[in-house]
């Protein structure tokens, strides 16, 4: 039967021997009383946990997998859920964590190691608290009073766990199809509709910026098809409608605004967004739109590149230079080359346009 031993006398060898941590902790305030002797026995601890409770669910995970029930719920394979109560119980998500929110305050590199650990022992396990501190860290430096005050100490203590959320419906970027309107339903929840639903026509005219009508050297992006003041006119007219917020409440739902502070958020309106460009988009934070930019452009850099370098060797070729070297072999180089990064970008799109 196969078994996992963590690698313990590696990993000593290369805090204690190499980077010499321990001399380094000393020097700081917050790590100063953490020697070599604590942090063998941190990882022995997470060492036996991986060999002894993660690593045999390897067996139930391949064989049972998750399991989607008629009410929603997903039930984990046997033994997932008694584990992560050992993982919480043992305070293993709190080890690199600000003590002022419960955590145990330990160097990030000994939760590191931990997390490498048990990588190894079960990936598949690994995965259910793998983006806690990911999310936590993220909180901690950036969130609001209140939102740590909400997240972290149930992220620290493993009673919330992180996760990875990805919002694009009907794949591609088809950003336009997206819904902005809420309608409330009889069970208490909301559903989403367009902007054609309710937004007014007002007899206004805007004329689109471009070169040809006179603003000199100004272009502009596409209208949307409602102006700020139409949506805002037929948000007024309906009062069923209220707007819904990307910030979370403390049951993990996004905050829907009462009537009041829908009205008050629309009257600080500046744009309506369909789809997404290099300055917005309809998700409410332009990371997205950048990295999808960022591939696209440098994709289209290589695209460039490899037509200019093969147009060099079209007059090399012309000019007899290769004929003259009796050698090929820049040629066929640059054609490989060119030809592997195409590969490497027509996956990167495709595992893009699929998530």
């Amino acid at each position: 039967m196969p078994t996992y031993n963590a690698p313990l006398r590696d990993m000593q060898f290369v805090m204690h021997e190499v980077l010499k941590v321990q001399d380094t902790y000393k020097g700081l305030d917050a790590f100063k009383e953490i020697d070599a002797q604590t942090i063998d026995q941190i990882l022995e601890e997470a060492g036996k946990f991986c060999s002894e409770v993660i690593f045999p669910l390897n067996q139930s995970g391949d064989k049972e997998g998750c399991t989607r029930n008629p009410d929603g719920s997903v039930t984990t394979p046997t033994g997932f859920k008694e584990a992560y109560q050992q993982f919480v119980e043992a305070g293993w998500p709190s080890l690199g964590c600000d003590p002022a929110f419960g955590g145990q305050g330990l160097p990030q590199l000994i939760n590191t190691a931990t997390y490498e650990m048990m990588n190894a022992a079960n990936q598949a396990w690994t995965m259910y608290p793998g983006l806690s501190h990911g999310a936590y860290e993220c909180l901690h430096a950036h969130g609001t009073p209140e939102q740590k005050k909400i997240y972290l100490e149930k992220l620290v203590s493993g009673a919330w766990t992180g996760t990875m959320c990805l919002t694009e419906p009907h794949c591609g970027t088809d950003l336009g199809l997206l819904k902005t309107k809420a309608e409330p339903q009889a069970d208490g929840t909301y559903k989403r509709v367009a902007l054609a639903d309710f937004s007014a026509t007002l007899p206004e005219a805007r004329t689109q910026h471009e070169r040809s009508n006179g603003v000199w050297f100004m272009d502009e992006a596409t209208l949307p098809t409602y102006s700020v003041n139409e949506v805002v006119a037929g948000f007024k007219a309906d009062e069923s409608i209220l707007v819904r917020s990307e910030f979370l409440n403390a049951e993990k739902h996004k905050t829907v605004l009462s009537r009041e502070e829908s009205l008050k958020r629309l009257a600080d309106a500046k744009y309506v967004v369909e789809g997404a460009n290099l300055v917005r988009n309809e998700y409410g934070h332009k990371l997205f739109a950048n990295f999808f930019f960022f591939i696209t452009g440098f994709h289209g850099f290589h695209v460039f590149t490899g037509v200019l370098i093969n147009i060099i060797i079209f007059f090399n070729v012309l000019l007899g230079t290769y004929e003259k070297r009796k050698s090929y072999e820049m040629v066929e180089k640059v054609g490989l080359y060119w030809h592997f990064v195409d590969l490497v970008w027509v996956f990167v799109f495709t595992f893009f346009y699929l998530v």
